[in-house]
């Protein structure tokens, strides 16, 4: 159904998640729901009569039902299950639309269609309260194969591969009732009992903990979006601007999320210049086992369909990393604790157990070797390095598209190699323009065509503005590529292609690489 990573959904079920949990035909929850649940019990749509007798507990304060196989619990079943719940104890079914955007654009299924329209209105997203139950209903849209985005209270808000058809779309079009038509995942809650005191999430509950806390008063839930261990949540205040609380499971604390938090509070007391352009802490804390982590929310805007050339906001992003580059650069003499502190484990994190061969850790070892004797004793200018810089990373002003701020400091480091940030932007970039992937652009350049002449002037000014040489650019190409792969990305290639897209840069073997002689072809 969902895999551990992107579970954050559960956090809707509220606290019951919390206590004696039963997953029926949901088996691929249980090391997610160990983490949260006092207990957690197994079973099946088909064998739950069976197994009812054998479940040593007086009740469930939870039982979660996958049917996105499409295959809905029958009305005996739900009653029989209903009967096992504590009070206040929660039925959640979660199941599939039949039908979605990609169905609605293409007009292919103008019959499903018109059923969701009716479906829609026949059961509108609401609480309906009687003496015996709540119901609740959350519509979710799936990105990649995830559930990702939840409704609340207000519209939804784009902020991911926003130049798509479907983006433009949503922008436009969602009202409340439209998203749902949009939503490919539906998560049906029962809470059992008369009380009608509105169903509590666990984020409503964090957010109601760090009211007490802090003093703030927040008014509303803006979005929810559900990102692999982590669950970022908008939220608006009494007194004007929004928050950012993220949520973290407890029992594997996200390291990216704490490493991003330190990274902060260093950046907002080393460059006083920069500082707002970064988010602010508010407070940190666990509710129970989840550790959340409040920030304050950077205005402006993501980017969205108002952008109708990317270009303007392409070049907002590039005059960005001239201003980032330009108040943190500074000169440093290459030696062996400044190397090992730049590359950290990134080669050895580059070697797939599942592929690992002698010839491929033999030439990361020479490539490591011959990266360093190219830079030992040298002088060379280091600057703050993002580590994740693309134009969805950055918030806009609306009326002239500067830019207002960056956010998602988890893989950035305190310095490094000018012109990294701008390698991750051309190639993110590529990414959004094409509508491909991260490896397909990689091979487009590295592979293929090299960077196209657009791309090819912002290397030049960048290279002009921090003084890299021609030897030095393939040599930051190389740190690029064992960043990326060794910390982003981790799967969808071979050690092999990797090896070749490497080698395409930098060649171990050769020694004019040592020598500074710049390689012919893609970097030219």
């Amino acid at each position: 159904m969902q895999n551990d990573a992107n579970s954050g959904w559960l956090y809707h079920l509220g606290d019951v998640i919390f206590g004696d949990v039963l997953l029926i035909d949901a088996e691929d929850l249980f090391s997610v729901l160990s983490i949260y649940a006092s207990n957690v019990y197994l079973s099946s749509k088909s064998g739950f009569s069976n197994a009812r007798p054998s479940f040593n507990i007086s009740g469930f304060d939870c039982v979660i039902v996958n049917s996105t196989d499409g295959v809905l619990p029958e009305k005996h079943l739900v009653s029989e299950i209903y009967e096992t719940l504590n009070d206040n104890g929660i039925i959640a079914v979660i199941y599939n639309n039949d039908t979605s955007y990609k169905n609605i654009t293409s007009l292919k299924y103008p019959y499903l269609f018109v059923k969701k329209i009716f479906n829609i209105y026949k059961c509108l997203f609401s609480e309906k309260i009687n003496n015996k139950k709540t119901h609740v209903r959350y519509y979710m849209q799936s990105i990649y194969g995830r559930i990702n985005e939840v409704f609340y209270r207000r519209n939804y808000q784009s902020v991911k591969n926003p130049f798509l058809l479907t983006e433009k779309i949503k922008k436009y079009l969602f009202s409340r009732v439209l998203f749902q038509v949009f939503s490919s995942n539906i998560l049906d809650i029962t809470i059992k009992g008369s009380n009608s005191v509105p169903h509590k999430t666990v984020i409503d509950n964090v957010i109601d903990n760090v009211q007490i806390e802090t003093g703030c008063k927040f008014t509303d839930i803006l979005k929810c979006s559900i990102i692999p261990y982590k669950v970022l949540v908008s939220v608006a205040s009494s007194a004007g601007g929004d928050y950012i609380f993220l949520l973290l499971r407890g029992a594997d604390r996200n390291v990216r999320a704490n490493r991003e938090l330190n990274m902060l509070n260093y950046l907002n007391e080393t460059y006083p210049d920069l500082s707002p352009f970064f988010s602010r802490l508010v407070t940190s804390g666990i509710y129970k086992n989840i550790e959340y982590i409040v920030y304050r929310k950077i205005s402006g805007v993501s980017i969205d369909a108002v952008f109708n050339d990317y270009h303007i906001a392409e070049r907002a992003a590039f005059n960005m990393l001239l201003h980032i580059g330009e108040v943190s650069r500074k000169k440093v003499i290459f030696d062996s604790d400044l190397y090992y502190e730049m590359t950290d484990t990134w080669f050895s994190r580059l070697d797939h157990e599942d592929q690992s061969s002698a010839k491929f850790e033999k030439y990361l070892d020479q490539i490591n070797h011959t990266l360093f004797s190219s830079l030992q004793g040298k002088s060379c200018e280091l600057v703050l390095y993002h580590g994740d810089y693309k134009i969805e990373n950055l918030i806009f002003n609306a009326s002239d598209y500067t830019v207002n701020g960056i956010i998602d400091w988890d893989l950035s480091e305190k310095h490094h190699f000018p012109g990294l940030d701008l390698i991750y932007l051309i190639i993110y970039s590529r990414r959004i323009k094409n509508k491909t992937s991260f490896i397909v652009e990689c091979e487009e350049i590295f592979l293929r065509d090299g960077f196209n002449r657009h791309e090819r002037s912002m290397l030049d000014e960048y290279c002009k503005h921090f003084n890299i040489s021609d030897d030095l650019l393939p040599v930051i190409t190389v740190f690029f590529i064992i960043h990326h792969f060794s910390c982003r990305e981790r799967s969808g290639y071979t050690n092999i292609w990797l090896m070749l897209l490497l080698e395409s840069v930098w060649n171990p073997d050769d020694e004019s690489n040592i020598h500074g002689v710049k390689k012919p072809g893609i970097l030219q």
